[in-house]
């Protein structure tokens, strides 16, 4: 699929990226990439448990229509509301919640990101998403959290037998990066902004339990308070910032373990954390060198190197970031056992989804 050139753009469009060429250049190509990288269906589809739970696409699908409502594309909202429509249609879970994939159960991770792509399109009044808002909400627990998982859900799903007496208080209990990006929906964010606040550390980020990368829910959190406006949280999202600034090498990356020489993932997240941040000079400084660094790390195909790692903890693992012995899934021989492992995207889908967004959102700011 072609993307209509700059030259070519409504007025809107045009505003969108009032500066730089090269940035307009770049998100249309990856939006090339993401719109051919769907499967016939019109499925996103990435990560992969050959021996579990297979490909995702409900939660992917979720999640990339959910990036890439930002943009003003006539041909993007088509593919968005495709999506939806896909979504819709998965309706054989009794809950009426959306899973990582078919065969797996709902969670609230994924029905939260299929509810921010129903109000990109318009369908937040559908019965669909009105059911699915019911459902997400019996994912409230008591300290105020969401619940990436039902226990009785779950357990029913892992039929592994050495796992039938475990304890799956890991799984089933409140989750600080599901709980921020269900809180990006208004109707969910005052319900859980007192465990949104409490849960920030010291150093100034909020911890992940899917994900190494705290940058993820860091940025996701602070946007959350940010959009709720009070003034007593203004200090809290400071501190995020400044504790994003600090993750930045010089270079305007984020170093990881993985990716000692920067990852495009936890790169642009932390961007949209700075982009809290508007009148800062140092803090704008970073911005440009990161949205820099971005743009100098994208593939001839559109794409960006994967680099969405998402961990999958042992279902009694209540605080996954104490764990010291991750196992990435693809370096693993023989029986690979999904827990205490980490998957990366291996279709780039992704991470891509992740930089363009984080592109789009800068590109004002320029």
């Amino acid at each position: 699929m072609t993307l209509q050139p700059l030259e070519n753009s409504t007025r809107q469009e045009k505003l969108l990226y009032p500066k730089l060429n090269q940035l307009s250049n770049s998100i249309n190509a990856a939006v090339a990439f993401l719109l051919e990288a769907r499967n016939l269906e019109g499925w996103w589809q990435d990560f992969n448990f050959p021996q579990a739970a297979s490909i995702g696409d409900e939660w992917v699908t979720a999640y990339v229509g959910t990036m890439l409502a930002t943009l003003p594309y006539a041909h993007v909202h088509e593919a968005l509301m495709q999506a939806w429509e896909l979504l819709k249609i998965r309706d054989h879970r009794p809950t009426g919640e959306w899973g990582y994939n078919y065969i797996l159960c709902g969670d609230a991770d994924t029905t939260g990101w299929a509810l921010q792509l129903a109000a990109a399109v318009g369908a937040s009044d559908s019965e669909r998403a009105q059911q699915a808002r019911a459902a997400l909400a019996t994912h409230l627990q008591p300290n105020g959290g969401i619940a990436t998982f039902a226990e009785e859900s779950i357990r029913a799903y892992i039929k592994v037998p050495d796992l039938a007496n475990v304890s799956f208080q890991g799984w089933c209990g409140a989750h600080t990066c599901v709980s921020a990006a269900v809180a990006a929906l208004p109707e969910f964010r005052s319900r859980l902004h007192d465990y949104l606040r409490v849960t920030q550390t010291s150093q100034g980020n909020w911890e992940g339990y899917w994900w190494s990368d705290h940058e993820y829910t860091t940025a996701l959190t602070a946007e959350a308070l940010a959009a709720g406006g009070q003034a007593a949280d203004q200090p809290s999202i400071e501190q995020a910032v400044a504790w994003g600034l600090k993750r930045l090498c010089p270079q305007g990356f984020v170093a990881t373990s993985k990716h000692p020489n920067g990852s495009t993932f936890a790169t642009a997240w932390c961007l949209r954390l700075l982009l809290l941040n508007t009148v800062d000079a140092e803090v704008k400084a970073a911005r440009a060198a990161a949205i820099g660094w971005l743009l100098e790390q994208q593939r001839p195909n559109g794409s960006w190197v994967s680099s969405a790692y998402l961990r999958i903890p042992y279902p009694f693992d209540r605080n996954p970031n104490q764990f010291p012995h991750w196992r990435y899934y693809d370096e693993i021989e023989g029986d690979k056992r999904f827990e205490g492992s980490i998957i990366f995207d291996h279709n780039s889908i992704f991470t891509t989804a992740t930089v363009v967004n984080s592109l789009v959102k800068a590109a004002p700011m320029l």
